[in-house]
Formats: C-alpha cells, structure tokens, sequence
C-alpha cells in the first residue's frame, strides 16, 4: 500500500480513546471538524506506544483490533498507521492520508496502555474489628482488560507476603484463626505480563486489621462435694455451717490460657486461681459465718502482653444456716438449766423464810 508522511495540521493533533476508560479504548482524532476513527491495517504495538504516550497514559500493553471497543461512526480519518514508535503524536507517524482508506467500522483500532491498570482496592470480609481465633478474607480487585494476573497482598511494615494468580479480576487471600500476628495495615497490588513485558499497577490503599478478645460471660456454680448441708431456697445457695462447699467457675472461651476471679462483693476480698480445662473450683472446706454473701466470677487471660476481661457473672449468694438439730438441742439443753437454777434459787429462798419463822429453832431443812 501507498505510505506517506503527513505533516499533522494543528486540528489534526488531538486524540482521544472511547469505548472504555480514559487510558484504553478505540483510538478516535479530531480533523477538520470532526472525529473519526483509525483503521487497524497494519496497527501493532508501535502506533500504540505513541497514542499511550501522547495521552499520558504510559507505555501500551497491547494494540486491539477488529473493533475490539466496539465500533465507531462517522469518518474513518487514518489507515495504513506506520508508527516507529518515538513520534510525539499519532499524525506524525506515516499513513495514507486523511479520510483515505478501505476499511470498514469493523476494522477500528484501539490501545490498552499501562496506566489502564489501575489502583486495585482491598476489602476485608469481616471488615472492622475481628475476634482473635476468627477467619478472615482480603479481597484484592481490579477493573482490568488483562486478567490471569497475579495479585500481591503484603503488610506495610513486616515480611507478611501472599501472591495469588487469577483468571478474574479478583483473588481472596484467606486468613484462618488470626491472631495478634497478624495484625497491621495491608496493601494489595496487581502485575501482568503483555506482550512479554511485565507491568504493575500501583498499590491499593491500606486496609488495617485489628484483632481483638472478646470474651464471653463466665458461668458460676455451687456444689456440696459430699451431697450434704446443701438446700436452695429464693435467697440462693443454704450451707449449713461447719459443711464444705465449692463454687466453680467455667467458660466456654477458647483461649488457651487464662486466670478466674472469684469475687467476694461487700469486701475487697477475691481469690484467683488458673483455668484447668476452661474452668477453676474454689473450695471451702469449713462453712462459717463470714463466708455468707454474694459471690461472682470474672476471667481474664493475657495475650501479646494485653488483658482482656470477661464481663462479671451474676452473683450467687451464699447464706450461712445452724444445723437444725444442733439449735434444738442447745435450746433444750439451755432451758434445762435455767430449770435447775430457777429450783436452786426457790430452794433458797424457802429456807431462808423457815429459818425467819422460827427462830432460835433448830430447822433441818432437805433441799
């Protein structure tokens, strides 16, 4: 075919791309007036590179043919495009002249340069605060033509590194059981090959991940170890004094480690002990009196050098009783001897009055 060089006219400078987005698209020019689209005889990476650079959108990944972006209307303004790939504009390069051609629509041609990889976005499924031992998905997407890229999930500060090929536009990097470990900010970022050249689009803003501690309210519990001196009544747990109880507290938290309070309400008084098996007994050996009140559990473990408490159990209140037979017996045995003590002392008083009756009388008198 017949190739010349045209010296561009002003009004046959300008340049834009439509169909897609700002940086790919079917390669349209403005001339005399109008705009009209570029036939993809002979169109390859070159005549790209030119277009890609003279709209500030990079270096071309690809030169799409065939109406690739769909097809365009009106003028076809260029053919027969010959590019070496270092004109500052596309009608520097050689061609057949304006509005000379034998193409079709069909035919329109189009770039994809690299600024059309954009900044991918990330998302974190949940997102927000998670719960330590919780999975957790990040999400790395992007609005591209190229797929079967990789994705690149890294922190901003740390060695953490995940990479992900996908024939989509997106890839989830799962997370079972985070821990405090991973905790941080994390970008993502995408890299293709085209053409046999690798290309990177910039790194997504940051996501942060923070894991938390959320422990569940404890349970409380009062037992009799020998099933004795033990009732329940409206005012709670009856221990007749003098019998050993316990009071258990137990959790169904998966932490591997952690402390139960016991607490005494009404004093500063509170026992601790380690969790065994998600659970701590605190025992009681001789119930007395000052052991009635009200009680709760609290749990408590320490993680990365950070306390997480549970919130407080309802109190089970403990009330000290006597024994029942024990209380009739000091009763019968106190009224026995105020009986004896009432005799002694009407005893006395009647010898006294005898003597009074008779006196320097000799009175044997049998008490």
């Amino acid at each position: 075919s017949f190739l010349l060089t045209s010296p561009s006219p002003v009004e046959g400078g300008r340049i834009r791309l439509a169909g897609s987005t700002r940086c790919s698209g079917r390669v349209e020019i403005f001339y005399n007036g109008a705009w009209g689209t570029v036939c993809d005889d002979n169109w390859d990476l070159s005549d790209a590179e030119v277009v890609c650079r003279q709209l500030g959108c990079g270096t071309a990944l690809s030169a799409p043919q065939s109406a690739h972006f769909g097809k365009g209307t009106g003028e076809i303004w260029l053919d027969d495009v010959a590019c070496s790939g270092s004109e500052r504009s596309l009608t520097e390069c050689q061609h057949r002249g304006f509005g000379r051609h034998n193409c079709g629509h069909s035919e329109d041609a189009g770039v994809i340069c690299s600024a059309t990889l954009p900044k991918p976005s990330l998302s974190m499924n949940p997102a927000g605060e998670v719960t330590w031992g919780q999975n957790v998905g990040i999400t790395c997407s992007i609005s591209t033509q190229h797929l079967g890229g990789t994705f690149i999930l890294q922190q901003t500060s740390g060695s953490f590194r995940m990479t992900q090929t996908s024939s989509t536009n997106s890839a989830t990097f799962n997370m079972p059981k985070v821990n405090f470990d991973n905790e941080g900010s994390y970008q993502c970022q995408y890299q293709t090959k085209v053409s046999s050249r690798d290309f990177s689009s910039p790194r997504s803003d940051s996501a942060r991940l923070s894991v938390t501690v959320r422990l569940q309210q404890p349970s409380i519990s009062l037992t009799s170890p020998d099933n004795r001196g033990l009732a329940w009544s409206p005012e709670g747990a009856e221990v007749t004094r003098g019998y050993s109880f316990v009071i258990t507290c137990s959790t169904s938290s998966h932490y591997p480690t952690g402390v139960f309070f016991l607490i005494f309400s009404g004093s500063n008084i509170t026992d601790t002990k380690p969790a065994v098996n998600h659970s701590a007994s605190f025992n009681f050996p001789v119930a007395e009196y000052e052991h009635q009140g009200n009680y709760s559990c609290v749990y408590e473990v320490t993680w990365s050098t950070r306390k997480y408490t549970s919130p407080m159990t309802a109190p089970i209140s403990v009330v000290i009783k006597i024994l029942l037979l024990l209380l009739v017996s000091s009763v019968a045995g106190g009224g026995l001897l105020l009986l004896l003590l009432v005799l002694l002392v009407v005893c006395l008083v009647l010898r006294r009055r005898r003597r009074a009756e008779q006196p320097g009388a000799f009175v044997q008198t049998h008490c």
